[in-house]
């Protein structure tokens, strides 16, 4: 800012001055290209130096063009035969110069192809591998076609090839002289998986419809039970998601009824309570049911918003549930609870064999409560008496740094317990309506006493330690797109898992597919850490679990985390050279969910959103994502960055409709990543990213995590070795304790006072 003034200070001026930065230097990413007439094209990348340089234009020119052409922004084009010289210049400076030297020599057709694996056998949804192609001789055509000749039970892309579905598909490579090569996929079943980021199935291989419910165990029962809620809804959005939200308001068909022995394979015994069983015509709004058993009584009581709230009850853990003495119709208070009904709840089992509803205040979930349910009327009302109400109307909470931060909306909802040892975790969510959410925490050692415990990290004595906790790992991704349903914590032979299993309203709110969303918590002492899987393994014997072979290592994938337009999006680091007006989300998508990330701008940028990855096994993997391109950038790149080795795929070309980019063998040894998107770009170009996806490549090695705690506290690191199927240790690797996503099990514990 230049300022002016008159000698006795009465007038002043003000004129705002911007110094714009010039290009220092410019720099060819490659020395010397060779390429086939008539064959590839090739790529050149210039780079102005410094990033920070205003004007970014580069000006292309080929010494020969009947040899090789160059576009405004180095794709090489073969022509023929010979030798050419190709030169970027800084088109606002053309002495800054630098050159490649292209050799175009003859292209041959291709006489045979073969593939380096004539059979391969992967375990289902999602676990990749990749295939080779050899194309003789080595000056021949060297562009081929993968197709799939089932690809509900296998997908290829470039040779990477993705499990789907149990069974057998045929994978080939042609040449574009029609020369093949062929490869068998077998696709097994693993009873033990738990596959996030689509609709759960039970074992007849229907669609299993559970909305806003619980996972119940009843005394003398070995079964595990699964109540929660159809809609008419989410029977059309599973039937075709593209169609997109199709109604304003959810139309209740019947509570229903899953049965499992394991926890992860669950049969459907049918709907327990529909509008006739309960004697009612109409349903405004029902969901958030749970059910809980009376010893006394021997009954099992069902507790769920229903136009109100509704306590039902049966003589059978599978129905049928209808209404009795303490029923509450719509505009009928329940005593104690502010504004007369509940926002939102869930049911929880104690181990002292006693029911709590667990919910929020309706109108603006502004009030918390735990109420016991009432043995004495056979659970057919509640405890009022003896009702716990917790702060929840304040704003503020702890983040994971231990700071005291403030939500956008006050009040919580998503309302649901667990347990972990003698500690009770009030949980919930924020006010996001159907979309994905944070997870808050209160922690007490009295289901009905103070909840003011904290985990270390936090000094509550700078503020109020009524406040709740963020739970750490659920942030990156809001809670892997979902908001807190229900938690079920397992007591194995070995250890105990809680497992987080959350909702995502997709069939209202067309944020992705997938009903359902589970996945085990790390306890680090009486701490819970959210772990972000979308694909693990589950033994519900001895209550371990491990990663799956499909897992998908980067939060927030699909962009849908966000609930409306963003500059900076959840679980991502985003910069560029606009001062934040480069990236963001936009309402596209390549399959499911309402956006897609993008980097474009009216002016000349720089930019870059980037996941630094931690805690990754060993090996090697595959990056791939859905792209939509303008064309035209200097430099536009799909990367992998690890170990100071970078593996990038181009994305600088026109890509009009959305297309499949591989990067492959990516190489990890340090457990550590990071993935991205970076353009350098003249104005008015954009790129378009969805559905990103980083796999570790199969070879049949299984991580199994412990803490370890024969170090001092701040210096506790998570050890995980690899093993193969076998039990033979392979590889290894540590990580700092407290990364943002943890994939680990542990069996540390602490007592916290």
């Amino acid at each position: 800012m230049v300022s002016i003034k008159t000698a006795d200070s009465s007038f002043k001026a003000d004129c705002a001055v911007t110094v714009l930065q010039a290009a220092q230097d410019i720099t060819i990413d490659k020395a010397s290209l060779s390429l086939l007439s008539g064959g590839k094209n090739g790529e050149l990348t210039a780079k102005l130096l410094p990033e920070t340089a205003v004007k970014r234009q580069i000006k292309w020119t080929s010494s020969d063009e009947n040899v090789a052409t160059v576009s405004s922004n180095g794709i090489v084009t073969p022509i023929s035969v010979g030798e050419t010289i190709i030169t970027a210049a800084a088109a606002d400076n053309e002495k800054l110069t630098a050159s490649c030297n292209v050799t175009v020599a003859e292209m041959a057709e291709p006489q045979s192809i073969s593939l380096d694996k004539e059979n391969v056998s992967l375990p289902k949804l999602g676990a990749t591998t990749v295939v080779n192609a050899n194309i003789q001789p080595s000056n021949a055509d060297d562009r081929i076609t993968w197709t799939s000749s089932d690809e509900k039970i296998a997908k290829v892309y470039d040779g990477v090839i993705v499990a789907g579905e149990v069974g057998t598909a045929e994978i080939t490579a042609t040449t574009s002289n029609g020369k093949t090569a062929k490869c068998t996929v077998t696709v097994t079943e693993d009873k033990q998986l738990i596959t996030n980021d689509r609709f759960y199935t039970d074992t007849d291989g229907n669609i299993l419809y559970s909305q806003g419910g619980g996972i119940f165990k009843f005394p003398n029962d070995d079964k595990y039970y699964w109540y929660g809620v159809r809609y008419k809804e989410a029977v059309t959005y599973a039937t075709d998601p593209l169609l997109g939200k199709t109604v304003e308001h959810p139309a209740f068909e019947a509570y229903t009824c899953y049965t499992s022995d394991d926890l992860v394979n669950w049969k459907y015994e049918g709907d327990v309570a529909t509008l006739e069983t309960l004697g009612q015509s109409w349903c405004g709004w029902a969901g958030r049911c749970g059910v809980v058993y009376n010893e006394k009584a021997n009954k099992y009581v069902l507790v769920s918003q229903f136009n109100g709230t509704i306590i039902a009850s049966a003589d059978n853990p599978k129905g049928p549930f209808k209404t009795e003495k303490g029923y509450f119709w719509g505009g009928t208070s329940l005593p104690v609870i502010a504004n007369g009904d509940t926002g939102d709840l869930t049911m929880f089992y104690d181990e002292d064999s006693k029911g709590y509803m667990i919910c929020s205040s309706a109108n603006g979930r502004g009030h918390l409560y735990i109420a016991p349910m009432d043995a004495a009327k056979d659970y057919c009302d509640f405890d009022f008496d003896n009702i716990k109400e917790l702060n929840g109307s304040t704003g503020s909470y702890f983040d994971e740094d231990g700071t005291i931060k403030q939500k956008d909306k006050g009040g919580i909802e998503g309302d649901c317990m667990f347990k972990y040892k003698d500690h009770y975790y009030f949980t919930g969510s924020d006010l996001y309506g159907w979309r994905g959410s944070r997870v808050y925490v209160f922690e007490s050692k009295d289901i009905l006493g103070d909840y003011k415990l904290k985990p270390d990290y936090i000094d509550t004595s700078k503020s109020s330690s009524n406040l709740p906790y963020i739970m750490p790992g659920a942030k990156y991704s809001y809670a892997h797109n979902s908001q807190t349903g229900f938690y079920y914590t397992l007591h194995g032979s070995k250890q105990d898992t809680v497992i987080y299993c959350g909702d995502r309203w997709c069939d209202f709110g067309t944020h992705g597919i997938g009903y359902n969303q589970w996945v085990p918590l790390t306890m680090d002492g009486y701490t819970p850490h959210f772990n972000d899987l979308s694909q693990w393994k589950l033994n519900s014997e001895t209550g371990e679990w491990t990663i799956g072979d499909g897992n998908n290592y980067i939060a927030n994938n699909e962009f849908d985390a966000d609930r409306v337009d963003v500059k900076s999006l959840t679980g991502w680091e985003c910069s560029d050279s606009t001062g934040g007006s480069v990236n963001g989300n936009v309402k596209a998508r390549r399959f499911y969910g309402n956006y897609a990330a993008k980097q474009s701008a009216d002016t000349d940028y720089t930019a870059r959103i980037k996941q630094t990855i931690k805690d990754l096994p060993n090996g090697i993997y595959t990056l791939r994502a859905s792209v939509m391109s303008s064309g035209g950038q200097n430099e536009c790149v799909l990367y992998a960055n690890t170990n100071n080795k970078n593996y990038t795929a181009s994305l600088k070309s026109k890509m009009s409709n959305w297309t499949d980019v591989v990067v492959k063998d990516i190489i990890i040894e340090n457990g550590e990543c990071e993935i991205g998107l970076y353009s350098d770009s003249p104005a008015n170009c954009y790129v378009r990213i969805d559905d990103m996806y980083l796999t570790r490549n199969y070879d049949g090695t299984v991580i199994e995590g412990r803490l370890n705690t024969n170090v001092p506290d701040e210096h506790i690191e998570d050890s995980i070795t690899l093993k193969d199927m076998q039990g033979n240790a392979v590889n290894s690797l540590t990580a700092q304790r407290y990364m943002p996503r943890q994939y680990i099990q542990t069996t540390m514990q602490t007592e916290r006072n």
